[in-house]
């Protein structure tokens, strides 16, 4: 209900046949529907920015474990070369068996 100025409600009321019980009970019920409406968007809100940060955090951690696990890769390969190079006169049969092992 839309209050015209600064009419007293008993002159609305005569105008219009309401009671001002009803005034006050539909102003209350509009603000009850107003914070209701507030509740929701401040709770979408926070939900929303929680499960961003949980994304985000869970990418990053992510990434550093690939990082980790490439830096270990990375040191592997270097102790396998540098285990194969510390044999330089390899024979034929001992680089078949280390082919066949895996280890060549």
């Amino acid at each position: 209900m839309i209050l015209l100025g600064f009419q007293p409600i008993c002159v609305l009321c005569a105008t219009y046949s309401i009671k001002p019980i009803d005034l006050i009970k539909n102003d209350f019920m509009i603000i009850n529907m107003n914070t209701q409406l507030l509740k929701f968007i401040f709770v979408s809100a926070i939900t929303v920015a929680m499960c961003a940060g949980f994304y985000l955090l869970g990418k990053s951690q992510a990434e550093t474990k690939i990082v980790k696990e490439q830096v270990e890769v990375i040191r592997y390969v270097e102790r396998q070369k540098a285990d194969i190079y510390s044999k330089p006169n390899a024979h034929r049969n001992e680089l078949l068996e280390r082919m066949r092992k895996g280890k060549l």
